[in-house]
């Protein structure tokens, strides 16, 4: 895979996507008042809340440490690598292009 199809993607997932829609699919989100969606984070053994910042579509649990963007919320609760990740995402969001990575 060359790496120009690989940020083409990435680009194009995350335009598709937010964050909170794909963290919601694991845990109900409720909104708060500076633009951030908190819920029970959907790691295992962790009974932490689950911070969505939607301005920057990052997330963060303070209980057990897990941070990062929608690529890396994919591979944390899939537990798949980053390619696999990537073929997550552009599965779910319906990206044909890019058949052979």
């Amino acid at each position: 895979m060359k790496d120009e199809q690989v940020i083409q993607i990435i680009t194009e997932v995350q335009s598709k996507l937010k964050l909170r829609d794909l963290v919601s699919d694991f845990t109900n989100l409720s909104p708060t008042p500076d633009q951030k969606f908190i819920g029970g984070c959907p790691f295992e053994n962790c009974s932490g809340n689950i911070v969505v910042h939607s301005a920057h579509d990052i997330f963060r649990c303070d209980e057990c440490k897990r941070n990062g963007d929608i690529i890396t919320f994919a591979s944390e609760i899939t537990g798949y690598e980053f390619i696999q990740s990537l073929l997550y995402l552009k599965k779910r969001v319906g990206i044909d292009r890019f058949s052979r990575l």
